[in-house]
């Protein structure tokens, strides 16, 4: 049986396999003979001389991204929300390491990331420094260390490779994050006038310039700004980069009023409004360079350098059909008509200007998060909702993985689930945050957040719960959650009318109607699951008949049955499980919170919020869960492995290693799992059953119906080794302890080959 590597991959390794494909004989036991390279390219290869970017380390940051990593992801349940449903991630831990761990499992399946990397201004970013001082330094200055022994510090203009160092903590982070991308995937960078040229020469060189979108200018401020010493700073640029942007094209945008009032028909055109485009177009052709004679008998030859953008017998055609305009006198320079009817669902053209009126501006993204968070200014410099709502329209589909490995206050959770309610769409998330702490003296450290990753998990609660608040029901939903009893109705919802009857009023119990019959509250005009109240057409006086004060059944009410609107308010109403819709019908906007089936898939009034995933799994980046022998078991006698009773970490749990085998063997992390307890003779025991001496059980964890099995226990009996054979898993992972002797691994190997001969067999 094949161990589990429990090592990120090795892309240079990888690389280097890559060329001995192409190129067999130009690598030798692992080597490249990069001479004998340069001789089969031919011409092709570079000279002594030619046009690079570089920087003081380099080479270093290159060979940084190659380099596997002996680290783990660690699942935190308790951190999360709706673990077993959600299929978004929230990743604690430096977004370098992090990046490698996801190569596998998330190999070219990003379809949009994200970043807002730390602009460089000094103050404003930390990273692991493992290769720009040496111990004597480390040991002199100040610092903070990582659970590595390295130093986190900030890059400060003081530091003579200011520049240099940014450059090499962001290459091998784009380098990985390239990898993620789909070939049809896009990358947005947030970054300002400091290293704008850097960051746009880095990302030549990883995603290649061929593949360079454009560089969109964000106002990100909406008024200058008075103090400043030169120019007010009033734009960021946001850099996009396409894997292939041969097949990547972005989304048009959604039509506005102001867009479409752009529109008009001064000619009185009985297909409608349209608007007018220039006709002339940069590429020369001297097929397309001819005149056009004007209604007013004036010849018009395309600007110099410029022709016309069709034959001359196409712009015939439409001059017969109305479709070119000359002006109101007919003798302006010629311009094609589009009407708004043939556009309307078309959608626009995006620009590279960003106003603040159209995408935000910091001072509205600082008013959110406050807002979020009860008036605290809880984190500086969050990117406005808007913003990444009109990156995400840009870059992403329905059903697509968003990933922001700089994520900060976790704008982009925050956005990608809005989206999801807006468009009904499946978008899942992916943020990788650092836990850098919150300073002692700052607002969020008072409000008693230790580190910015207990901002963003705190963010991504709070907006999902007021996303999922602020949802509007679907129209064919509300007749089941009138029928049903649901309170998660509009105040005029929530009595069904019926000749004149007004709701409003009815609900306020001011007023009843002066004929035809009524439900109470969380029914149908058809049918109810609560008690109705009738009356007739005689009784409509505001308070004879006693609905405003009796409490009681209607009596006081001519063919009166039920209870009064009194009972229904103070009662409230009984949704079909038999849990009351609210404490009170006049407050009652809600599904009732103590209901068990409240805002879940098993409530079976199919509004927005059941389909919603507004959770995420926390997962944080850890040390390995094995000792050092499992990687060097060569470097150890018989004897002293046979004294290690494992090795796997005293402290990691059987989540720990379940999710270290999904990293392992590329699988994503984000799917259902469940766990089961199997007795001796590989039959599932039921909860009353577990006083069974632990030793005759087997805990079997099924990863995504059954693209794992994994048990874990250190002893492991031939039939539950069956059972999880029958149930023809694609992979199956024990504890290498498991088994005391080689026989019996080959007896399992046996098992596997007989009854499911296609499934992959490892151990730890």
């Amino acid at each position: 049986m094949d161990k589990m590597r429990f090592e990120s991959p090795d892309i240079t390794a990888a690389n280097i396999d890559k060329i001995a494909a192409m190129f067999p004989g130009v690598v030798t036991e692992g080597k490249v003979n990069f001479n004998l390279l340069r001789f089969m390219l031919g011409d092709e290869a570079y000279g002594d001389e030619a046009y690079e970017f570089t920087w003081v380390g380099k080479r270093a940051a290159i060979a940084e991204a190659g380099r596997p990593i002996r680290k783990t992801l660690r699942p935190c349940v308790e951190e999360s929300k709706n673990w077993d449903t959600t299929e978004n991630l929230y990743i604690e831990g430096d977004n370098l390491d992090v990046l490698k761990l996801l190569q596998e499992s998330y190999l070219s399946k990003v379809k949009m990331i994200y970043i807002d990397p730390p602009y460089n201004t000094g103050n404003d970013f930390v990273y692991r420094d493992n290769f720009t001082r040496d111990k004597n330094e480390y040991d002199e200055e100040a610092g903070v260390f990582d659970e590595d022994g390295d130093r986190l510090f900030r890059n400060t203009e003081r530091n003579g490779r200011f520049h240099s160092d940014w450059c090499s903590m962001m290459y091998p982070r784009l380098v990985l994050a390239r990898n993620l991308l789909r070939d049809d995937g896009v990358i947005f960078i947030s970054i300002d006038d400091g290293e704008v040229g850097n960051l746009r020469e880095v990302c030549n060189e990883v995603f290649g310039e061929a593949n360079f979108v454009c560089n969109a200018i964000w106002e990100k401020k909406f008024s200058p700004q008075n103090d400043a010493k030169w120019l007010s700073d009033n734009h960021d640029h946001i850099l996009i980069f396409a894997k292939n942007k041969s097949v990547w094209h972005p989304n048009k945008l959604p039509r506005t009023e102001e867009t479409n009032a752009r529109f008009s028909n001064p000619d009185n055109d009985p297909r409608g409004v349209w608007a007018s485009s220039d006709m002339t177009v940069k590429t020369y052709s001297a097929d397309y360079d001819y005149p056009i004679i004007t209604p007013s008998g004036r010849e018009v030859w395309p600007t110099k350098g410029r022709c016309w953008s069709m034959p001359k017998l196409k712009v015939e055609s439409l001059i017969a059909d109305n479709r070119i305009w000359f002006g109101a006198n007919g003798d302006n320079v010629p311009r094609i008509k589009t009407f708004l009817s043939n556009v309307v669902d078309v959608g626009l053209v995006p620009t590279t200007i960003w106003k603040h009126s159209d995408v935000g501006h910091n001072q509205e993204s600082r008013q959110e998060l406050k807002n979020l968070f009860d008036g605290v200014g809880i984190f500086d410099g969050p990117k406005p909702i808007r913003l990444l709502l009109h990156m995400l329209r840009l870059g992403s589909i329905q059903d697509s993985i968003i990933l922001d490995f700089f994520s900060g206050s976790a704008t982009t959770a925050h956005v990608v689930m809005q989206l999801n309610a807006e468009d009904g769409g499946k978008r899942k998330f992916i943020m990788v945050q650092l836990p850098e702490p919150c300073p002692e003296k700052s607002e969020a450290a008072k409000a008693g957040y230790s580190n910015i990753c207990e901002i963003g998990k705190e963010r991504i609660r709070r907006a999902g719960e007021r996303i999922v608040d602020s949802l509007q029901l679907t129209d064919d939903s509300k007749e089941v959650m009138k029928q049903h009893g649901c309170i998660k109705l509009s105040r005029s919802d929530c009595l069904a009318k019926s000749d004149g009857a007004d709701g409003d009023d009815l609900f306020s119990g001011q007023e009843i109607a002066e004929r035809g019959n009524l439900r109470s509250v969380g029914s149908d005009e058809a049918s109810g699951s609560v008690n109705s109240f009738e009356h007739s057409g005689g009784a409509r006086k505001k308070h004879e008949q006693g609905i405003h004060s009796v409490s009681g059944n209607s009596t006081g009410i001519e063919g009166g049955i039920g209870d009064s609107i009194v009972d229904l308010r103070q009662g409230g109403i009984p949704c079909r499980f038999g849990h009351f819709g609210s404490e009170r019908i006049d407050t009652g906007n809600r599904q009732n919170a103590e209901c068990p089936h409240y805002k879940t898939e098993n409530c079976l009034l199919k509004t927005v919020h059941c389909q919603l995933d507004v959770g995420f799994r926390v997962l944080k980046l850890d040390s390995t869960n094995m000792r050092d022998v499992y990687y060097a078991a060569g470097e150890y006698t018989q004897d002293l492995l046979s004294m290690m009773e494992d090795n796997i970490k005293d402290d990691r749990t059987d989540m720990d290693l379940l999710y270290a085998c999904l990293l392992d063997w590329g699988l994503p992390l984000s799917m259902p799992h469940k766990t089961e307890v199997l007795n001796a003779n590989g039959e599932v025991v039921a909860n009353s059953e577990l006083c069974i001496p632990n030793s005759e059980l087997f805990t079997v964890h099924t990863y995504n119906d059954g693209d794992l099995i994994a048990c874990f226990d250190k002893r492991i009996s031939d039939k539950v080794v069956k059972e999880i054979a029958r149930r023809q898993p694609l992979r199956v992972v024990f504890r290498d302890s498991s088994f005391s002797s080689s026989p019996e691994k080959i007896n399992v190997e046996e098992i596997f080959k007989l009854l499911a001969p296609n499934t992959s067999v490892r151990v730890l």
